[in-house]
């Protein structure tokens, strides 16, 4: 199924990213599922799930598109401002994400489409999601 070979995709661009020569994330944070992230006390973090949310078809002389809604929801903690936490994991994600639009040839194109910050209650953990569509030509 090309959306799950999509969300791999997605994985493994999470998986590469380094910052100073160190991964961002340890591979076995990364879920190229839903996931519940942060109830156990033992998981690293950072950590992603990577699912999809809906998709739309639309069909032109005989060939369908989809444009597919993935959601890549971004789990972490900061003692002193989650709020700059996230503001510094969007900074990193964000052109990682942009230079790879097209995923290694799976998509036609994809872009980011909205963000969202959330934090629990004690606002050190939080999340951050991304919502980018992909057109993928079936």
């Amino acid at each position: 199924m090309i959306n799950k070979q999509v969300r791999d995709a997605l994985r493994s661009v999470l998986i590469g990213i380094e910052v100073d020569g160190t991964p961002l994330f340890d591979e076995d944070s990364v879920y190229a599922h839903r996931h519940t992230i942060g109830s156990d006390e033992s998981e690293t973090l950072p950590a992603a799930c990577i699912y999809v949310e809906s998709g739309e078809v639309e069909t032109k002389r005989s060939i369908e598109e989809d444009d597919v809604d993935f959601v890549v929801e971004i789990y972490d903690k900061a003692v002193l401002s989650i709020d700059d936490r996230l503001d510094e994991l969007m900074g990193i994600i964000r052109p990682v994400i942009k230079a790879n639009r097209m995923l290694n040839g799976l998509v036609d194109y994809s872009k980011l489409t909205a963000y969202k910050y959330e934090s629990d209650e004690s606002n050190t953990i939080g999340v951050l999601t991304l919502n980018l569509v992909a057109t993928i030509e079936q």
